[in-house]
Formats: structure tokens, sequence, C-alpha cells
């Protein structure tokens, strides 16, 4: 897929994502996309399941992983006159979304924890992923790539975790 076409989708997500605001809908996802700075949902529910030491040290590598890519593209952000931000200026660049690979992270862990509530994890960490691209921080690129790195991280760190506790 060439760049030029990534853009274009970018841009035609970012659209979307705009035609879909609505006052009610902004007001959850701005409440939520905020749960999840410095992981805080994805901790509070490894703590549920008494792991929240194993989550956090995911979401530590997770963080690490995507800083020293975002430091290397240095992407900026999607721009004001294409989608109205709906929460204030990040100070990090865009590509990869930090918030989308820890959301993935922490649910790829708290799958190993408990199985059975896989949907719910994976539905709360693709909803944290689409949220960056409806409050207009992310390209819709920036989700996918750092979900696919998130999920990485998440299969990576079972071994490491379960070796270290």
């Amino acid at each position: 897929m060439t760049i030029t076409r990534i853009e274009r989708l970018d841009t035609a997500g970012l659209r979307y994502a705009r035609d879909l605001r609505r006052p009610w809908l902004s007001r959850l996802l701005v409440l939520f996309t905020r749960s999840g700075n410095l992981g805080l949902l994805w901790i509070a529910l490894g703590a549920m399941l008494d792991h929240p030491q194993r989550v956090t040290l995911t979401l530590v590598a997770t963080m690490l992983v995507c800083e020293s890519i975002k430091q290397v593209a240095r992407r900026e952000r999607p721009a004001m006159v294409r989608v109205e931000r709906l929460i204030g200026v990040q100070k990090t660049t865009s590509f990869p979304s930090g918030h989308a690979a820890s959301a993935m992270a922490a649910a790829v862990l708290l799958t190993a924890f408990a199985p059975h509530l896989a949907p719910i994890w994976f539905g709360l960490a693709s909803l944290m992923a689409l949220s960056r691209v409806y409050v207009g921080v992310h390209y819709p690129s920036d989700v996918a790539v750092g979900a696919m790195i998130g999920i990485v991280i998440g299969v990576v760190s079972l071994g490491l975790v379960t070796a270290l506790f």
C-alpha cells in the first residue's frame, strides 16, 4: 500500500469519525479515552483480577516501544483543519498510537488471566483504539499499527511475565 493511499484512508477515516460525532457520544468517548492515560483503565482491570503488577510491566514495555518508534517516525497529529480535537493537545507525536498499543497489550494479558472475558477485554481495547480517532488525536493508521504492536507485545509479555511471576 502506498503512502498516498494510506493518507487518503486516514483522511477518510477522520472525516467518518467526525461525521459520527454526537454530543452525548463525545462526552462518553472523551471520558473513556482519558481513562487510558498512563494505562489507568488497564491497571485497574488487572487489579480486579489480582494482577496489577503484570499488567503494569506490560504497559511499561509497550510505552517504551511506542515512544522509541515515535522518536523515529515523528508523525504530526491530525491537523485541526481535518478534524477538531475533543481533548487537549498531546505532548507526543502521532505514530503509533500508544493508547491503542497499550489497550491491545492489556487485552492479551487480561485474556490470559480471565479467558471467558476475552470479548470484553478486546471490545474495550478496540473501543479505546477507535476513540483516539474519534477525539481527533490519531489517524486510523496510527491506531492500526499501534494495535498490532500491542498484540505482539502482549503475546511476548505473556511468556516473560509468566517467567517473572
